[in-house]
């Protein structure tokens, strides 16, 4: 069963928006929430610096966004992070659920590390997208030659192979790591990502879609340049791993537009 993690949301929370939905309207209560989101799974914070790519991956006004954040004392800005203190508390209170569950598996387990298996599976609600029993490395494989043949289509549209698109990676560059991502997912019936197992053919399948959606590979290029820059400055060890969660935070982000 998906483990879901949560944060309260106010049943009267449209009346401290007041402010916010007389200017912004209901896109400026519904931005106010997607960066709540945000800032809880990012641990609290998030880099000033990252604020107008936020609002280009909501689809928001950049205006807007600066305004929902700066405007109405709902966020404090602490050497260069936005932080709001009730999104730390709701973090603190989970860590400390955390703890105790963490504390109750190793008691019942005689102290042992719960392997992947013992992890929570994804639920995947559109039963559309299940595949029937013993089919499911079909459909990854489908999914996953769907995705080679729209890089493939991408990689033939573009006119400067070399020519350097988001720091110095190149286009080649970005064929070969989303090669290896999906070289390394394929075969394997899920992938762990954010402490639960995803199914690989769902994994495939958000990343399809959010590239039929938008047309382009931009935003999926934006998560795996961010993480090869973690990797190459120390920041990440595990880079395939947090390729792949990157990719499926970027189209998970991408479904709820």
């Amino acid at each position: 069963m998906r483990e879901k993690n949560y944060f309260s949301h106010d049943y009267h929370s449209r009346d401290h928006l007041r402010d916010v939905r007389k200017d912004w309207g209901l896109a400026g209560y519904g931005f106010y929430w997607c960066f709540v989101e945000i800032l809880h799974e990012q641990g609290g914070y998030i880099k000033e610096s990252e604020l107008e790519s936020i609002a280009f991956d909501l689809r928001a006004e950049e205006e807007m966004a600066r305004d929902v954040v700066y405007k109405y004392g709902m966020f404090q800005v602490k050497k260069g992070r936005i932080c709001s203190s009730r999104v730390i508390e709701n973090l603190q209170k989970r860590e400390e659920l955390s703890k105790k569950r963490t504390a109750a598996a190793e008691t019942r387990w005689g102290g042992e590390k719960p392997s992947e298996d013992s992890l929570p599976i994804l639920e995947v609600t559109d039963k559309s997208l299940v595949p029937p029993d013993g089919e499911e490395q079909q459909s990854a494989n489908w999914y996953a030659d769907n995705f080679s043949k729209m890089l493939n289509r991408w990689i033939e549209e573009q006119d400067d192979l070399l020519g350097v698109t988001i720091g110095n990676i190149t286009i080649l560059d970005y064929q070969k790591m989303f090669e290896a991502i999906i070289s390394e997912v394929r075969n394997k019936p899920y992938v762990v990502i954010n402490k639960q197992r995803v199914p690989t053919y769902y994994f495939l399948y958000l990343l399809c879609s959010h590239i039929k959606r938008n047309n382009d590979f931009d935003n999926l290029n934006k998560a795996i340049s961010d993480v090869e820059k973690r990797y190459q400055s120390g920041k990440v060890k595990n880079k395939m791993q947090y390729m792949i969660s990157a990719l499926y935070n970027a189209a998970i982000l991408d479904t709820k537009q």
